[in-house]
């Protein structure tokens, strides 16, 4: 069985995976990587940011960091994007 953080490392490039090629307000790429995320995940995103009740501050929480001083967002795969303007 996988790890937590390779199941999240998953996750994420899943979320990466189905985004648009194009440049994405911060705002939308949440809503993406909120609506991916477990029911577990959510509760746990939502108690990091002070359960606010707002998936804003849940994301905000994420791209901050977890709590083992990590920041996730290091751990997207970038897309090479070359190959689809030719």
């Amino acid at each position: 069985m996988s790890s937590i953080k390779e199941q999240q490392r998953r996750r994420l490039a899943a979320i990466r995976a189905i985004a648009p090629l194009t440049v994405k307000p911060d705002d939308e790429l949440g809503m993406v990587w909120w609506n991916a995320l477990s029911e577990r995940d959510r509760a746990k995103w939502s108690r990091l940011a002070g359960n606010t009740g707002r998936a804003k501050d849940a994301w905000e929480a994420f791209k901050a960091g977890d709590r083992d001083g990590e920041n996730p967002l290091e751990n997207l795969p970038q897309i090479s994007r070359a190959s689809h303007y030719s």
